[in-house]
């Protein structure tokens, strides 16, 4: 997988501000295509702690069964230790239409298609309702 460009002359500059605001209102979603959606969203994973093992499990726009991203949540509890979750992210880049109860409903029963191993979670990643900052 290819990064995502930055045009920005100097990511050290970049890294040492301090970020304001939620990114959801700091993207101008409109110009992020389905792909790069799914690459925010792999790399939130990625960055998220206590998950591990992030994978882009489709390619985009491909007849994945409701299913583009896989990661494994660990939680570390001191009576019984860590235990590992497997969560299942559905990537839902829509700037035009809203996700349904029927769109959640089909990926919920889709579930045991993406076993082994077992699906713990799913999570419904979706841009409906964002706007471009202006």
């Amino acid at each position: 997988m290819e990064p995502i460009p930055v045009d920005v002359p100097n990511l050290a500059k970049l890294v040492a501000a301090a970020a304001s605001g939620r990114a959801s209102t700091a993207l101008n979603w409109s110009a992020v295509d389905e792909e790069r959606f799914e690459r925010l969203i792999f790399d939130l994973l990625g960055d998220a702690e206590g998950c591990e093992n992030p994978q882009w499990l489709m390619q985009t726009r491909a007849p994945d069964r409701a299913r583009d991203l896989s990661v494994f949540r660990v939680r570390q509890d001191e009576l019984s230790g860590a235990s590992s979750e497997r969560v299942i992210v559905q990537c839902k880049h829509w700037l035009s239409k809203s996700v349904t109860d029927t769109d959640v409903s089909d990926a919920l029963t889709k579930m045991s298609h993406w076993e082994p191993p077992p699906v713990d979670v799913l999570i419904v990643a979706t841009s409906v309702g964002s706007r471009p900052t202006p």
